[in-house]
């Protein structure tokens, strides 16, 4: 709202006189004005009661670093649009999140705010410091690392848009701001491309006034919170316990010599644990339909992509069909995975199986109703050993389970 407009009908009368009058105008005019828009930080003079908590994780795949943001110290500073006009009062138009170890250690600053241009929060600045106190990085990775604008930047989540209060000049307001994606930084020729996982900041802030901010163009319903998703499923899952179902072909040679391929399915469960972010060992037990007997094996992943609850990785598989005659086995997999809430694990693998025909084939020729009269005279035949000794095929394994 114009303040010439609004000067006209404040009365003169209840001041001393019409230059005081003048001077307290100029004053309000001044306090009206706290934020102005501007990118400079500014101080708010209002002191909020109770303290921040924090939790998530921020970190550089690229160096396989994460922090655990619940042991540093983070603060939010907000501006809220002020105007006498309620479709344009109270909505929060700025957001500054710092924090940072040990006092200097890691620093981290965004800042979101709405433009005339999108009256979204967008991301217009953000800078992360790797110093000494940063564990994780190297002197040789150490510096001040920048954002530009148009780079990826992480998605900023509020539980509420709107303060409580109407025309305050400044106000405290309880809030959680939530952080997830990536942003990519730069000092130099060094990027640094910091992963967001559920950064999470929640307590009572300090928020200015400020008539140069920018609402969305939609009148105000409610000042409800808006909830912010619940805690993420990715911190602290460490294990899963799933159900598996492979699917395959093993190759070998009929009793006339000819190669056959037979196919097979393995059912069964597994259970993972994670090593690390990006590591994990799994057993299972299962039962394959071609040798009729239980399977038993070991396995092996490594995340390329993301981490262990949700990227692409490698996985290596060994074991042993067991029975009158074991049959060992291997497995090299590309597979993918993704956790969802409320803790649902899902893997999609495939690769190639590596199977040991000198002891599996008569089980094939048994399962499939082969004549095996002259197997204890092939089975020592160096050249039909060469044919039959393992069987190379492809393979693809579907799991599903429950990450704690």
């Amino acid at each position: 709202m114009n303040l010439v407009i609004w000067l006209s009908l404040v009365p003169l009368t209840t001041f001393a006189g019409p230059q005081s009058a003048l001077d307290d105008l100029k004053k309000r005019a001044s306090s009206l004005q706290v934020g102005m828009g501007s990118d400079a930080v500014a101080t708010p003079s209002i002191e909020c009661a109770g303290s921040s908590r924090q939790s998530g994780l921020v970190g550089d795949s690229r160096l396989g670093i994460d922090l655990n943001m619940s042991k540093t110290k983070a603060s939010l500073t907000l501006e809220h649009k002020l105007d006498i006009d309620a479709h344009e009062d109270r909505c929060i138009t700025s957001v500054r999140i710092e924090s940072y170890i040990e006092d200097t250690g890691c620093a981290l600053q965004l800042h979101y705010r709405t433009t005339p241009y999108d009256p979204r929060l967008s991301l217009v600045s953000a800078s992360f410091t790797a110093d000494s106190f940063c564990p994780g990085w190297d002197d040789d990775v150490e510096g001040v690392y920048g954002w530009s604008v148009g780079s990826d930047a992480p998605k900023l989540t509020l539980s509420k848009d709107y303060i409580d209060q109407r025309t305050a000049r400044e106000s405290c307001v309880e809030i959680t701001a939530q952080l997830n994606g990536t942003l990519e930084t730069r000092t130099g020729r060094k990027k640094s491309p910091l992963t967001f996982d559920y950064f999470v900041v929640s307590g009572t802030f300090p928020s200015m006034g400020d008539t140069q901010g920018v609402c969305p163009r939609s009148p105000i319903q409610s000042s409800a919170a808006t909830p912010i998703p619940p805690k993420p499923i990715s911190q602290n899952i460490k294990n899963a316990a799933s159900v598996y179902l492979a699917f395959g072909s093993v190759e070998g040679l009929d009793f006339e010599g000819r190669l056959e391929k037979s196919s097979y399915t393995t059912a069964g469960v597994q259970y993972s644990r994670a090593l690390g972010e990006r590591t994990a060992l799994y057993t299972a037990v299962g039962n394959n339909s071609l040798s009729e007997s239980t399977q038993l094996s070991l396995g092996y992943q490594g995340f390329l992509i993301g981490k262990y609850t949700q990227g692409l990785f490698l996985d290596l598989q060994g074991g042993v069909n067991t029975g009158p005659e074991p049959v060992p086995f291997g497995a090299l997999k590309l597979g993918y995975k993704l956790t969802v809430q409320p803790g649902i694990s899902l893997e999609a693998k495939l690769g190639a199986a590596l199977w040991s025909l000198r002891e599996f084939y008569p089980a094939v020729q048994r399962s499939s109703g082969y004549i095996d009269s002259s197997y204890d005279i092939a089975k020592d035949d160096p050249v039909t050993w060469g044919e039959r000794g393992i069987s190379v095929q492809p393979e693809f394994v579907l799991v599903a389970g429950w990450a704690f």
